[in-house]
């Protein structure tokens, strides 16, 4: 899949549910392929696509060498989500944690509540991970899924958002 496939596969997803804020894909990449991940995505359209982590809100500094890497490769929609981009998600401890449950039991999981790397104001979020495995390979334990673990499908919600929007809904079903 490249990121014009990626775009037109989610973009029914994004028109009317309020509170998503973009739908991504996070690909997993060990240190042995980093250099070659990180020029693909820049012929794929990404141009100063690097593996980055959060120094401070709205700072970004590429990520020291590790074992392996989890970073927003394609992300829906782009504007407004551009910051994201290359953001290494085992880098930050609460996120990791998440990605790690979620691998070992397979299961679709939530993060608590967290600062978005893309907020520019002072909302919460919460991302949602959806494990992805290698084709036709076995996750039927623990050990398979963490050694065929390909990446994950992650949605970045805005809780504010999403309570307006209902809050809107419940107002207009009392008139």
């Amino acid at each position: 899949v490249n990121r014009d496939e990626f775009s037109k596969f989610v973009e029914h997803y994004l028109i009317t549910p309020p509170g998503i804020q973009a739908l991504e894909w996070i690909p997993r990449v060990p240190h042995k392929r980093r250099k070659n991940h990180e020029m693909n995505a820049r012929k794929d359209g990404a141009p100063n696509y690097q593996i980055v982590y959060r120094k401070s809100q709205g700072i970004m500094d590429r990520i020291p060498q590790k074992k392996e890497y989890f970073p927003v490769y394609y992300v829906e929609p782009l504007k407004g989500n551009d910051d994201a981009i290359g953001f290494d998600l085992s880098s930050n401890d609460k996120r990791f944690e998440i990605l790690r449950q979620s691998r070992d039991s397979g299961k679709m999981l939530a993060t608590p509540r967290i600062k978005l790397v893309q907020e520019v104001r002072s909302q919460f979020g919460f991302l949602v991970f959806y494990p992805s495995y290698a084709k036709e390979s076995a996750h039927d334990s623990v050990k398979a899924r963490q050694e065929n673990l390909t990446g994950f499908v992650l949605g970045v919600f805005r809780i504010k958002d999403i309570v307006d929007a209902s809050l809107l809904k419940v107002g207009k079903s009392f008139k």
